[in-house]
């Protein structure tokens, strides 16, 4: 089915899935310091796909380790091309992985295509739903992933119901804030809130990226923070002249995947 519906898109002059990057920026000077990709997916039927439509489905099958996989070949191709490669670049990766029986098996083929002056430059991320689905098992899981070189990020810390305790046992490289954590850099009532998170965070030897920032006040407290990054909103990142968030992968580290 899956294939047939790729052959139609194909056939009508459309490229299945389109590969995209948002760069990840620092906080003091707004220079390029990584990347996050996303797959956008195009559909005769249903129109045009964002992760927000497809990933409660595809995260829990093959389908979404798949198309994991696509991007992560994307990533290291571009990777590959780049002069100077950026610290990361974060790919989404299901659940679904961590229930490989092997999972570091699944990866290392992958890898082995491509020879990478730094594997750790590759970041494997992760909803926040690790957080509350596995157990001693995703720690193991996890580790064994990190020996094939890569890093590993966490997106939405802080966000409702999400709790950070595990976090103290998982071997996370990067954490992700949810867009509501990044909200309290600029309210004076509750920005104490944001400090400890971001300490607490540090603390665990893990480096903070806020999403969702929306104003320079807000910049200029994650810079005091010491941030890592940043992500803008599409508001802020057309208001300083950059366009739309996420784009074609061009001029990353003198590379361009096209």
């Amino acid at each position: 089915m899956y294939e047939e519906e790729v052959a139609r898109v194909l056939s009508a002059g459309i490229p299945p899935i389109d590969f995209q990057v948002a760069a990840i920026r620092r906080c003091d000077t707004n220079e390029p310091r990584g990347y996050i990709t996303r797959a956008v997916i195009n559909s005769l039927d249903l129109g045009t796909l964002t992760p927000a439509d497809y990933l409660p489905v595809t995260d829990t099958d093959a389908v979404g380790l798949a198309l994991t996989a696509r991007m992560i070949r994307k990533s290291l191709a571009l990777l590959d091309g780049a002069e100077e490669p950026p610290a990361l670049m974060a790919v989404h990766v299901p659940l679904a992985l961590l229930r490989e029986r092997a999972p570091e098996a699944w990866l290392s083929p992958i890898l082995a295509q491509h020879r990478l002056q730094k594997p750790e430059t590759l970041c494997l991320c992760f909803d926040a739903p690790l957080l509350l689905e596995f157990g001693a098992d995703a720690h193991d899981a996890l580790l064994h992933l990190k020996r094939s070189g890569v890093t590993l990020a966490v997106r939405g810390c802080g966000a409702d119901k999400i709790p950070l305790a595990p976090l103290m046992r998982l071997p996370v490289d990067y954490a992700f804030l949810s867009p509501e954590v990044t909200a309290l850099a600029d309210d004076r009532v509750h920005s104490d809130v944001l400090t400890g998170l971001v300490g607490y965070l540090h603390a665990m030897g893990q480096k903070v990226i806020a999403e969702d920032v929306s104003s320079d006040g807000q910049l200029r407290a994650l810079e005091r923070l010491e941030c890592f990054g940043y992500l803008p909103s599409e508001s802020f990142s057309a208001h300083s002249g950059r366009g739309s968030l996420f784009g074609a992968p061009t001029g990353i580290g003198g590379a361009d995947l096209g």
